[in-house]
């Protein structure tokens, strides 16, 4: 059985969430969204899968990699945002004979595939999706993936680019599945999922950790996971999920049903009430906090529909607290160290190279933010060689500030810090950096970026720098 997650919506409707997360990466009970998936697939010894991502794909890419968690192999398809899915399966040139299932990869849902199958099974017609709750549950099987890329056309549900099947097609049946199916494209949504898994209200799903026992041995309905603090919290007619990590003082109120995300702090004397915390959030002493997300400084009213962005930091703000970026690879220092030897060596005829190109400008200088977001100013040979000109850059890499290859360093600082949320490296050379004038869209610097990155193998380096020495583009 061949099988595809889409995961490629810009989440625009979940704005201003959506600059931090994916809908397929949004928490629900200290989990996302997409390893409920992963998880019911792999129960299924489903050992195959391919994901379409789409944008900055560094997020679902890390955190699943290449689906060892779950023994399944992980393949990755790029696309742009919000891509018809149509037009998806047709560039994916589907030719096998074998059934193809086709998962929306930002819904939730009960552990249904099982059952799915198993109806499907006993089932006669072309193409059959489910239906969970009177909702569309994302899910669509055909006995033949050749035949559905050759005419079946499935449609997107106003903006939030959901698989449905056409109500015509003769040959669609809808199999009704038992549990709950929550698609993530709203906050009531995001927030009800959260909280029904909580309070043990979707069939087949718990949440993560052990029982929280108070100091007076009686045991409570809130779940804490690995290394939380949360000292003698009075925990009385209260529900939830504690991520782990998170600090949580004695003084505060939690009434209802509350899941607070790992790496969060929760200051002294707190209200919080139906709410969810998103992960690295503080939350500054006294606040109260009812039926709302936070996530780092913002905060968002469900009742309300109100977005609000808090710039008082002991207030509401983003919790650095978490583990140090990874090291400059001591390979990469070394290789540099000697690029930088030969560059000494060969600089008077750089140089020399540099004003016959360009005159009146011979060295360039700009500033970029490094991989521990510090400013670094930098200076090159204005060359039309995109490798040679770069070469006294090589500097910034034997000092550990940048990686020999990576993401094109950022100038502006909101945008690495949004980067910095998905563990990008940045690094001296990539496709970007040799083959794309600054002024490219966004959305081309990232598919580009995120080509290369899925790219396996050693020899994709070898190439890069081949085609940057012959100064002819890799991609395009």
């Amino acid at each position: 059985m061949d099988v595809l997650i889409f995961a490629h919506r810009h989440g625009n409707e979940l704005s201003p969430l959506n600059q931090y997360y994916c809908p397929a990466m949004l928490p629900v009970g200290n989990k996302a969204v997409i390893d409920y998936t992963m998880d019911d697939l792999s129960n299924n010894n489903i050992k195959k899968v391919k994901i379409i991502i789409a944008g900055d794909t560094s997020a679902i890419s890390n955190h699943l990699k290449r689906g060892e968690k779950w023994g399944v192999d992980i393949e990755y398809f790029l696309c742009k945002e919000q891509e018809s899915i149509s037009h998806i399966l047709k560039r994916l040139t589907l030719t096998s004979n074998t059934p193809l299932l086709l998962i929306q990869g930002d819904t939730l849902r009960s552990p249904c595939l099982a059952s799915f199958l198993t109806k499907a099974q006993s089932n006669k017609s072309k193409y059959i999706q489910a239906s969970m709750q009177g909702k569309n549950a994302g899910i669509v099987l055909s006995p033949n993936a050749k035949s559905m890329a050759n005419d079946l056309h499935l449609l997107t549900n106003n903006d939030s680019e959901t698989l449905i099947l056409k109500a015509k097609e003769k040959q669609t049946v809808t199999i009704t599945l038992s549990g709950k199916c929550y698609p993530i494209n709203n906050f009531g949504s995001l927030v009800k999922a959260n909280l029904d898994l909580a309070n043990l209200a979707i069939s087949g799903l718990k949440p993560t950790g052990r029982k929280y026992v108070t100091p007076q041995q009686s045991e409570t309905n809130i779940y804490l996971n690995a290394k939380t603090n949360i000292d003698n919290l009075n925990t009385h007619n209260s529900t939830g999920i504690i991520g782990q990590s998170s600090q949580i003082a004695s003084s505060i109120t939690l009434k209802g049903t509350n899941v607070i995300g790992s790496d969060c702090v929760i200051d002294n004397h707190c209200h919080l009430e139906n709410s969810l915390i998103m992960p690295n959030t503080y939350v500054g002493q006294g606040l109260d906090v009812i039926d709302a997300i936070l996530c780092h400084n913002i905060l968002i009213s469900i009742k309300n529909n109100v977005c609000i962005q808090l710039d008082d930091p002991v207030i509401l703000s983003h919790n650095s607290n978490q583990e140090s970026p990874h090291n400059t690879p001591i390979s990469d220092r070394i290789l540099a160290l000697f690029g930088l030897i030969i560059t000494g060596c060969l600089s008077p005829i750089f140089m020399i190279w540099a004003l016959l190109a360009s005159p009146l400008d011979p060295i360039k200088q700009y500033v970029v933010f490094d991989n521990n977001g510090k400013k670094i100013k930098s200076w090159q040979w204005n060359l039309p060689s995109p490798l040679f000109s770069q070469l006294p850059v090589l500097i910034h890499v034997l000092l550990g500030k940048l990686d020999l290859f990576g993401y094109a360093p950022q100038t502006q600082i909101k945008d690495f810090e949004q980067f910095k949320l998905d563990n990008i490296r940045y690094g001296l050379f990539g496709p970007v950096q040799f083959f794309l004038k600054p002024s490219a869209p966004e959305e081309e610097k990232s598919m580009i970026e995120a080509t290369f990155k899925h790219t396996k193998g050693k020899k994709k380096y070898i190439s890069l720098i081949w085609n940057a020495i012959r100064n002819s583009p890799q991609i395009n």
